[in-house]
């Protein structure tokens, strides 16, 4: 991945998968420039699903071959709303509206 991609591309790249794991909400988080993404930028997504260790496994490995990006999953009842707070840029992906 050589240039920067905005943030609704990566979202159309993870929607096939994110259906297919049936998530109920994934929000992308971190420090993006007007909606884009700079190449060599990993995402990290705070999500809420019901998976097992292995379906956690099994959908970073489709999310990271989808965008061809390093891929952190932060489960929703795991994650501390501190965690979030240094974010300049919090987009929910999915559901889309």
């Amino acid at each position: 991945m050589e240039q920067k991609q905005t943030i609704a591309e990566i979202a159309k790249q993870m929607l096939p998968i994110l259906e297919h794991y049936r998530v109920r909400y994934a929000i992308l988080f971190g420090q993006f420039d007007n909606g884009t993404v700079p190449p060599n930028q990993d995402l990290q997504m705070l999500l809420d699903a019901d998976l097992n260790d292995f379906g956690w496994v099994n959908l970073i490995e489709d999310l990271e071959d989808a965008t061809e990006r390093e891929v952190f999953l932060h489960p929703a009842t795991l994650t501390s709303p501190l965690m979030i707070e240094s974010a300049t840029c919090l987009m929910v992906i999915y559901p889309q509206k």
